[in-house]
């Protein structure tokens, strides 16, 4: 990804992000978003998830708590107290990406560690995999529509603008190569 594009998912997610200033032997965020900026907001519109799951239980158990403050009744405040202990439920600490790549021609999102909660842990997994599917089909370079190419060693979605460019600049390459008598495969 662009160093652009990349910064501006730094800044706006910098808790994600956290570990992209540590050495190679901590984290392999140290590479950076490893991936086309055709994806850009793929990996945007994920990490926004990931926010609001971290933060949306605080922002209900601070709203609950004002709620239960103003209640009339001890009804009303046992109601309110009981959406409090729910939320807390749902706390999770904070989420840190340690690679994000492309692999297998697809978007790849690893975490340093998943929420202990089986249900919270499950949106994790789940938001994590609709970007991955999402980069199936979406052309890597320029975020346009795309598939999944299977006919080369190496596998990549591309949208068919990008295919073809792709296909002039090695054909181009190989030329300049056999001009220079570089020996370089078959060709």
């Amino acid at each position: 990804m662009n160093k652009n594009l990349q910064a501006k998912l730094y800044e706006s997610y910098p808790n994600i992000f956290r570990q992209k200033d540590l050495s190679a032997q901590e984290t392999a965020m140290c590479w950076g978003i490893a991936c086309g900026a055709g994806w850009y907001n793929i990996v945007d519109v994920l990490c926004m998830h990931l926010r609001y799951l971290i933060d949306e239980p605080h922002k209900n158990i601070k709203m609950y708590t004002e709620w239960s403050n103003k209640a009339s009744s001890k009804a009303e405040i046992k109601k309110y107290q009981s959406y409090i202990d729910l939320e807390k439920q749902k706390i999770i600490p904070q989420l840190e990406a340690v690679q994000v790549k492309e692999k297998y021609g697809t978007l790849r999102f690893y975490l340093h560690q998943y929420p202990s909660n089986e249900v919270v842990s499950a949106k994790v997994r789940e938001v994590i995999s609709f970007a991955e599917s999402m980069s199936a089909c979406t052309c890597e370079l320029c975020g346009r529509p795309g598939t999944l190419n299977t006919g080369s060693s190496w596998l990549s979605v591309r949208c068919p603008t990008c295919r073809v460019e792709e296909k002039e600049a090695r054909l181009e390459f190989f030329r300049e190569a056999q001009q220079l008598k570089i020996p370089f495969g078959d060709k």
